[in-house]
């Protein structure tokens, strides 16, 4: 579910069709229907940008949607060029609209790593582990397993990267990462518990 423009946005799926997904648009005064949209296959995630559309995610593209006149642009993906925010547990749209979120790179030394998706330009950045920490940072210092919940912090321009330890499940981290002017390590901070999401203030 998703609300804009004094509008919720539901997405659904149909229980006796396989892969046929709807968009249920209720008014939330009236908490009355307004109208049900058919988003065809495999609809999975719904996101909202700072221009406050609607966005519907499937695997090779996503559908932006305007809440007020319900009109539809269309975004491809080209072959392996996919994003990948589909299946990211943990999703942060900051105010200019990229989107930050865990992404799985099985080549990578960590397998879930941060990404940013820039929807304007329909470009992804994935920030490997490996290139930007040594491996005693990553096996003994920080001893990251995976990345488990990622922010953004405007007002300094840091990453945040909430992470699992890789030998003690239970513990986790947060790296802070500055991305302007100069790509950075800030600190980390230690955790008892492994973070699931981060709310920046």
């Amino acid at each position: 579910m998703i609300p804009s423009t004094g509008r919720l946005f539901v997405l659904t799926a149909n229980e006796y069709v396989d892969n046929a997904y709807y968009l249920t648009v209720i008014d939330e005064e009236s908490k009355g229907q307004l109208t049900e949209l058919d988003m065809g296959n495999d609809a999975a995630k719904l996101l909202r940008n700072h221009s406050n559309q609607v966005i519907v995610a499937y695997r090779e593209l996503h559908t932006t949607l305007d809440p007020v006149s319900l009109d539809k642009t269309y975004t491809m993906y080209g072959k392996g060029t996919e994003p990948g925010f589909l299946t990211a547990k943990d999703v942060y749209m900051d105010s200019s609209g990229q989107i930050y979120y865990q992404k799985t790179e099985s080549s990578a030394v960590v397998n879930t790593v941060p990404a940013i998706y820039n929807f304007e330009r329909n470009s992804t950045v994935v920030y490997l582990f490996e290139n930007f920490l040594t491996e005693s940072e990553m096996d003994v210092k920080y001893n990251i397993g995976a990345t488990t919940a990622i922010g953004y912090d405007d007002a300094n321009g840091f990453i945040l990267i909430g992470y699992q330890n890789k030998n003690q499940l239970q513990h986790g981290g947060i790296l802070r990462v500055g991305i302007t002017p100069d790509f950075k390590l800030i600190d980390y901070i230690d955790l008892e518990g492994v973070p699931q999401s981060i709310f920046v203030k």
